[in-house]
């Protein structure tokens, strides 16, 4: 709730901000969910960008328009009912795309660093996004209860004393005999008519504390699949420097370790820096290749190797294995742009109702731009997106 003096010229440009991201954001994301919905995968990735998806559309449709006609009331909404219902709506919304970032973050580690562990299975996933959402929902519920147009007596007549307003005083002097009864003031404001004041300040600490957790999951967790993507190029210039083991009588136990040589597209031997389509469409899907295809492209024993009877076709495998990898880096790049964005854009909020920086309703409100900006990411930086969405303009089933 602002409680500092804004221009009407400011507070007509911020409905006009808003008004645009509500229209801008309710298209980009419906376009969003029906591509990724249409899609024929079973991918965690994808049902992780389709829960984003429902989050931005809801607070395009919703949110938005819900908070420029309380800004626009001055907060003064008369029904109790739609001051709780907002502050469920808007406080909820955002530890909910938190969470589901730092859970995309664990999926993209997971595929990248232990691509043979499946501890996140579509199953398990659809059970993580419940159990999120039940936890944002938890913050949603508090918040409602600690917001009402319904305040105590006491505090109304101390409020009206420090405003200083004379008007305000001799209004709130008839409310001086009541007491702690609740008095209606159609204003959405807190209260501690439900939960006491101590434990909404712990509340509010806790829904800090949340984002911070969540932000520091996530950079810890994106930093180490750098780390694995620069070992793993490293491993790959050493392969290609040393010469390939040659048909022949099996090397001796006493000989160290070689590299097997693979012939791997150039194209593909160096790890992409912007996102785009996954192998064959498949949009960045965990490795399923095969442990023999990626030894094939790592240092292996060369008795192990002899011995163990080898694929195939060694080198379609490893091929398929460094295609899978590629494209887990590169839906891994774009969801990590999606996590800058939110961080981004939603600091400057935290920071103002912190007391760090000074407050502007302008600047606050701007956090909304991350639910505008998923589609755009997607359409610069996810090629299969883009293949996807022209085939639907084209009145042809997503593969």
């Amino acid at each position: 709730m602002s409680t500092f003096a804004v221009t009407a010229t400011e507070m007509y440009a911020i409905f006009s901000i808003l008004a645009l991201f509500s229209v801008i954001g309710s298209l980009g994301n419906a376009v969003v969910l029906y591509v990724f919905s249409t899609a024929n995968d079973r991918l965690v990735s994808t049902l992780f960008i389709i829960v984003l998806a429902v989050v931005d559309l809801s607070t395009c449709l919703v949110v938005i328009p819900f908070t420029v006609v309380v800004e626009f009331l001055s907060y003064n909404v008369r029904l109790d009912a739609l001051c709780r219902l907002y502050q469920f709506l808007i406080t909820s919304n955002i530890p909910f795309s938190a969470l589901i970032m730092a859970a995309i973050a664990v999926d993209r580690y997971l595929c990248i660093c232990h691509p043979f562990a499946h501890l996140l299975t579509p199953r398990r996933a659809r059970i993580v996004v419940l159990v999120l959402a039940a936890i944002a929902a938890a913050f949603g519920v508090i918040a409602a209860l600690t917001h009402s147009v319904y305040q105590r007596a006491a505090a109304v007549v101390e409020a009206a004393r420090d405003s200083g307003n004379r008007g305000a005083g001799a209004a709130a002097a008839n409310y001086s005999a009541a007491g702690d009864e609740a008095v209606y003031t159609g204003q959405c404001k807190p209260t501690d008519l439900v939960l006491s004041t101590r434990f909404a300040q712990a509340f509010h600490k806790c829904y800090t504390a949340t984002f911070v957790v969540c932000v520091v999951v996530v950079a810890v967790l994106y930093s180490l699949i750098y780390r694995s993507v620069l070992r793993q190029r490293r491993k790959r210039q050493l392969m290609r420097a040393a010469p390939p083991i040659r048909a022949g009588r099996p090397p001796s136990v006493q000989q160290p370790p070689v590299v097997v040589e693979t012939t791997t597209p150039p194209a593909a031997r160096d790890l992409p820096t912007a996102a785009g389509e996954g192998r064959g469409g498949n949009g960045g899907a965990c490795v399923e290749a095969s442990p023999e295809a990626i030894e094939t492209v790592g240092v292996v024993n060369p008795v192990a190797a002899v011995e163990k009877r080898a694929p195939a076709n060694p080198a379609a495998a490893a091929e398929r294995a460094l295609q899978d990898r590629i494209a887990n880096i590169k839906t891994a790049a774009t969801l990590f742009v999606v996590t800058l964005v939110f961080v981004v854009s939603f600091f400057p909020a935290l920071a103002m109702t912190l007391y760090l920086v000074p407050y502007s309703m302008t600047v606050f409100y701007l956090y909304f731009a991350n639910n505008v900006a998923n589609p755009v990411i997607y359409s610069f930086m996810n090629a299969d997106f883009r293949q996807r969405l022209a085939r639907i303009a084209a009145g042809r089933r997503t593969p």
